[in-house]
């Protein structure tokens, strides 16, 4: 009950151009929108069990109602500014990654980081390596 609410005042802040353009704005919109996309998805026959589910209804149908300007241009731009703007892209996927890494079984995390460091240390000298002899044969120098 408390999410429609909060969704009923996400399209009124839409309809009366008062979200404001923050990151508080931008947050609001999208986890709404977002949530409610998904669940549509999610429970749509064809769109959950054959084209992905939530996940891909959200991204068409926030695509489609961007393109059909049911989405005005300035959540558009308060959404753009808050992903591309500050990096939240980069934040989410170092956070994803980092939850993963702390999930991992430790003994199974240690194995692995016993195989790979070694593989991607001397990958990474090598790599410099060759930069250098190839920057010493077109003159630019190691």
């Amino acid at each position: 009950m408390l999410t429609h609410l909060w969704q009923f005042c996400c399209i009124i802040a839409i309809s009366t151009k008062t979200l404001p353009n923050t990151m508080i704005g931008a947050i609001f919109a999208l986890v709404l929108m977002g949530h409610v996309f998904y669940y549509l998805g999610a429970h749509l026959p064809i769109f959950r069990s054959y084209l992905g589910g939530g996940s891909v209804f959200t991204i068409l149908l926030t695509a489609i109602l961007v393109a059909t300007n049911v989405i005005p241009k300035y959540v558009v731009t308060t959404a753009s500014g808050f992903i591309n703007g500050m990096d939240f892209l980069g934040l989410y996927i170092v956070s994803l990654i980092a939850s993963s890494l702390f999930k991992m079984d430790r003994k199974m995390l240690l194995k692995a980081a016993v195989r790979f460091l070694p593989v991607a240390f001397i990958s990474m000298a090598l790599t410099a390596v060759v930069i250098g002899i190839v920057g010493v044969i077109i003159g630019v120098g190691f």
